[in-house]
């Protein structure tokens, strides 16, 4: 796809924080998000039930809880799911400017954690303990 007749997502960070975070929490529609693309690095958790498609870079995931899916910047992204009682996710965009400062060797790499089934040993425990935190952000995020 083109991506100048594509949208391009502005993001903004949530304040006080450096990146954006958004609680998903649909309980009466479907939820179709249109084919985009953002300069951001961005980051899915789902906490319960499933997301039917999201692809990425016309790759197609189904996710169930504890799937996390990483688009990485400039990336052609979009979701559907069907209206499913408790679906819930996170989502975080990490500005690339933000990641950029911390990791300036990220415009040479690509992350690539959405397939942790080729995992070894080592990436399947670092897998575990980054769906620990992102529950622990998912819990506070239910707390104001």
């Amino acid at each position: 796809m083109d991506n100048r007749k594509l949208l391009h997502e502005i993001v903004i960070p949530t304040k006080p924080l450096s990146a954006w975070f958004y609680l998903h929490n649909e309980k009466e529609t479907n939820t179709y998000i249109a084919p985009h693309w953002h300069q951001g690095i961005e980051l899915s958790f789902t906490v319960s039930g499933s997301i039917d498609d999201f692809i990425i870079n016309e790759q197609h995931f189904r996710t169930k809880v504890g799937t996390i899916l990483v688009v990485n910047s400039q990336v052609i992204h979009s979701v559907f799911s069907k209206l499913k009682l408790n679906n819930q996710a996170i989502s975080i965009i990490f500005p690339y400017s933000y990641v950029n400062r911390l990791y300036p060797e990220i415009n040479k790499e690509l992350i690539n954690i959405n397939q942790p089934s080729k995992f070894d040993r080592l990436k399947k425990e670092m897998y575990v303990e980054l769906q620990a935190i992102l529950f622990k952000i998912y819990q506070n995020l239910q707390s104001n």
